[in-house]
């Protein structure tokens, strides 16, 4: 198939665009001039697209007689400043390509969203798919982001567009340092002494990649699918991540309230010195999160074994260490 890939450099995109040419499918990415392909194998087999997710112009010449979308590209943030950056990222161009989508007779939309767009049901402590959702919760503006494009793709579902969205936890694997699930693996690597009470949903990239796969090769009602592999806490995920390090894990517990107000303390610091601080109110909320969620239902309907924690920590070290070589 001809498919149209965005975020193909980040992450998950890249292992993503590895597996559909590994399935011989044509891959025509979207990319800005800024763009690094260090993450991307095989990238001289890839048909490049340069230019801005807002033109429409750009996008009507991306779909050109494309089949399926796959849209993984995303702005990631937890800091208040972003907070109309990750609407018009996350939300709105999310919104314009598939409505472009729609025009251009595409017959599959596949939408990266995230856990973070999952209703919490009144703090219940296990989340599902249909878990309902409350304004008066605390939901970060990215999880707010993803949820109104999700939104976005039901009113155009209903319209004609064929969709799925698939809703990651934390997808651990090779990326760049600072990106991603790499600033976890930073944070062990710096030896921080500090862990919280929180849990941690996770999920290893390539089981993501394999639940995109099925969602080309078989045909599905528009819906959404949670994808995780597991929860654990952040104590035993820090120390799994030391161990493969071969450094001392954080081994001070700090009670949520002081997260907060660490998080307050590093933002003063962080802009007396004029540096991007590495802790948010958002993110400090979430370190003491105890919700954890269902993806049964990818196991059920797709047939997909989930890959451990420690295998996937491991290869997540082993990978990291291959890309810091370039």
């Amino acid at each position: 198939m001809k498919i149209l890939l965005t975020g193909a450099t980040g992450l998950l995109g890249s292992r993503i665009a590895q597996n559909l040419l590994q399935k011989g499918h044509t891959v025509f990415a979207t990319k800005r001039a800024s763009s690094s392909l260090r993450l991307v194998k095989n990238a001289e087999r890839i048909h490049w697209m340069q230019g801005e997710l807002s033109s429409k112009v750009f996008l009507k010449k991306c779909l050109v007689n494309v089949e399926v979308v796959i849209h993984a590209a995303a702005m990631v943030s937890y800091k208040k400043s972003d907070q109309q950056k990750l609407f018009d990222t996350n939300s709105e161009l999310t919104r314009l390509l598939a409505e472009e989508s729609l025009k251009a007779g595409v017959k599959n939309f596949i939408f990266v969203s995230s856990v973070s767009a999952l209703g919490k049901g009144s703090r219940r402590s296990v989340v599902d798919e249909d878990t309902p959702w409350d304004d008066d919760e605390f939901h970060t503006s990215y999880g707010r982001s993803k949820r109104l494009a999700e939104s976005y793709l039901r009113e155009l579902g209903a319209q004609g567009l064929s969709y799925q969205i698939i809703a990651p936890s934390v997808i651990l694997g090779a990326a760049l340092p600072g990106q991603s699930s790499a600033q976890l693996f930073g944070y062990v690597l710096d030896q921080k002494p500090f862990f919280t009470n929180g849990l941690l949903n996770y999920v290893y990239v390539e089981d993501v990649v394999k639940v995109i796969q099925k969602l080309l090769d078989q045909q599905h009602e528009s819906q959404k699918w949670i994808v995780n592999g597991g929860v654990t806490t952040y104590k035993v995920f820090f120390e799994l991540v030391a161990a493969y390090l071969k450094v001392k894990p954080p081994y001070i517990k700090v009670p949520p309230k002081l997260v907060l107000a660490g998080a307050f303390l590093e933002n003063v610091y962080s802009f007396l010195l004029n540096k991007p601080p590495l802790l948010s109110k958002e993110t400090a909320k979430m370190a003491g999160s105890s919700y954890q969620y269902v993806g049964n239902k990818v196991s059920a309907k797709l047939g997909i074994t989930y890959t451990s924690l420690e295998s996937s920590v491991k290869n997540t070290v082993q990978e990291m260490r291959e890309i810091l070589k370039k």
